[in-house]
C-alpha cells in the first residue's frame, strides 16, 4: 500500500513538471521579440560578400572592318557594373555608356584618316581588359583566327581598318580598262581560303593565308571564296574586307593582283551575283585583273549524284577550274 501511493506520488509529480514546462513554453511565444541589443549586433559575424557575377564578358557587338574616316559602334556585355567599366584608345579616353539593359559598355570611334593616329581601343574595368587592335592594310603579319572564326591577334580582338578607294569616275578610259582585265597574266603566288567542311574558310581566312604569302614584285593570284555566299555578309561590310586583302597585297609590294570570281551552281547564282559584284567594284578600284568563273556554274561540275548538287566543285569541276587557271599561273 505504502509502495503504491509514493507510485502515485511520482506520477502526479512528473505530471506537475510537463505541465510548467508547457506552460513556460507557451508564454514564451507570445511574447513579443526585442530587437537585438547594440552589443549583440556588433558581436554578430558579418555576411559573406556575394559571389563574382559569373556571366562572362563578350562581344554583343564587335566591327569586322571599317573605313578611315567612318565611324564604328563598339557593344560589350559586361553584365552588372557597366558603369565601372572606361573605354581609350592609344590617344587618350573616349566616352561611352551603358546600353538599355544597364549591362552594356557601348561607345562610338571615329576612325581618323590617318591609319597611323589610332592602333587600339581598350575597354577596362577593375581587375578585366578587353582590348582590340586596329589593324591597317601591311600590318597583318600576326593575325589569326580565333575558335568563334574572328579575326584576332595574340587572342586578343582586331578590327581591320581601310582607305576608301572608289572606282575611277571617269568614264572615258573605261573602254582601255575593260580590254585590259581579262587578259591573262602570269602569277607566281596564289592565296586562296582553307578548305573546311562543305567548303572553304571565307574571305577572313584567304585574308590570313595572305599574311604568310611573299608577294613583293610577284603577280598574285586570289580565288576569292564562294562560301561567303552563306555568311551573311553585308554587302559593304565584305567589299571593305576584300578591300583591305588587295591593298594589304599592294601595300606588301605586290606587282598585280588578279581576283578570280567566287563560283556556284547556276542555281545558286542569285546567292553569289552579289559576291561577284563587290569583286568586281574591288577591281575596278584597285585597278585589278579578273577571271570570270561563270563557265563553271554548270550543274556537271556540282553533281556528286544523279539529280543531287554538292557545296564544292566534284572531280571534274576541279579539273575544269585548273583549266581555266592555267593561263594565268
Amino acid at each position: 500500500m505504502r509502495r503504491a501511493r509514493g507510485l502515485a506520488a511520482a506520477v502526479a509529480l512528473w505530471m506537475a513538471i510537463q505541465s510548467a514546462s508547457a506552460s513556460a513554453a507557451e508564454s514564451a511565444s507570445s511574447m513579443p521579440v526585442s530587437a537585438p541589443s547594440e552589443a549583440t549586433t556588433a558581436a554578430a559575424p558579418s555576411p559573406p560578400p556575394p559571389p563574382p557575377h559569373a556571366e562572362p564578358v563578350r562581344w554583343d557587338y564587335l566591327p569586322t572592318v571599317g573605313y578611315l574616316g567612318d565611324t564604328l559602334w563598339f557593344s560589350l556585355r559586361v553584365g552588372r557594373g557597366a558603369n565601372r567599366w572606361q573605354v581609350r584608345t592609344n590617344a587618350g579616353a573616349i566616352t561611352n555608356e551603358s546600353g538599355p539593359d544597364q549591362q552594356t559598355v557601348d561607345c562610338h570611334l571615329l576612325l581618323p584618316s590617318d591609319p597611323t593616329a589610332l592602333s587600339w581601343i581598350e575597354f577596362s574595368a577593375p581587375g578585366q581588359r578587353r582590348l582590340v587592335h586596329l589593324v591597317a592594310p601591311g600590318e597583318g603579319s600576326t593575325l589569326a583566327l580565333d575558335r568563334w572564326q574572328r579575326l584576332s591577334i595574340a587572342g586578343e580582338a582586331v578590327v581591320l581598318t581601310v582607305d576608301r578607294t572608289e572606282p575611277d569616275r571617269d568614264r572615258r578610259w573605261r573602254p582601255v580598262r575593260f580590254s585590259d582585265i581579262s587578259t591573262p597574266l602570269p602569277c607566281t603566288v596564289t592565296i586562296q581560303a582553307d578548305q573546311a567542311v562543305g567548303g572553304d574558310g571565307g574571305i577572313l581566312s584567304a585574308v590570313i593565308n595572305a599574311q604568310t604569302a611573299t608577294v613583293a614584285a610577284c603577280n598574285t593570284l586570289v580565288l576569292v571564296p564562294s562560301s561567303d555566299q552563306n555568311a551573311g555578309w553585308k554587302h559593304r561590310e565584305y567589299r571593305q574586307v576584300l578591300a583591305w586583302l588587295v591593298s594589304d597585297l599592294l601595300s606588301r609590294h605586290a606587282a598585280h593582283v588578279v581576283l578570280v570570281d567566287p563560283v556556284a551552281p547556276e542555281v545558286l547564282r542569285p546567292d553569289i551575283t552579289p559576291l561577284i559584284t563587290q569583286v568586281r567594284d574591288v577591281a575596278d578600284a584597285y585597278h585589278c585583273r579578273i577571271v570570270a568563273m561563270r563557265a563553271l556554274s554548270q550543274d556537271r561540275f556540282w553533281l556528286v549524284s544523279p539529280g543531287v548538287l554538292g557545296t564544292t566543285l566534284n572531280a571534274e569541276g576541279r579539273f575544269a577550274l585548273d583549266a581555266a587557271l592555267q593561263p594565268w599561273r
